[in-house]
């Protein structure tokens, strides 16, 4: 949690969930960073056309993205082995309560698991907490 803090790079596959579901549509792999805000309440995924801002409390789906059911019917075209070992899917409300998902590649797949291990427990925590009920 630590490193998401100050920030971890990953490869952002832009595109990617409208690729999964349109074969004409394409994806591009662009680097970026992504990291939690000290309250551990966003998370903010940092590219060269600006950042993507996710509220933590506004995620429906944290996955590796292999488990993803969409993912599967065209990821053997898009990624290769590799690849598809080391993809995070997440799925969540943007403020205007549109639904939307971001993938990305973590540099290895113990780097995902940990990932997708940890961003779950912060998100459980914060729907769990409520202690702000009283």
């Amino acid at each position: 949690v630590r490193a998401a803090v100050v920030g971890r790079p990953i490869v952002l596959l832009d595109g990617f969930a409208l690729a999964c579901q349109d074969p004409a549509a394409k994806f591009e792999r662009r680097p970026a960073v992504y990291s939690l805000d000290r309250g551990l309440t966003r998370l903010l995924v940092d590219v060269d056309e600006g950042p993507i801002s996710i509220n933590l409390e506004c995620i429906q789906v944290i996955c590796p993205a292999a488990d993803f059911l969409l993912f599967l019917e065209r990821a053997e075209a898009l990624l290769d082995e590799a690849e598809k070992k080391r993809a995070v899917m997440l799925q969540f409300s943007d403020e205007d309560c549109e639904g939307r998902r971001i993938c990305f590649l973590e540099e290895s797949p113990t780097a995902k698991e940990n990932f997708v291990q940890a961003l779950t427990a912060i998100w459980l925590e914060k729907r769990n907490d409520h202690s702000m009920w009283f």
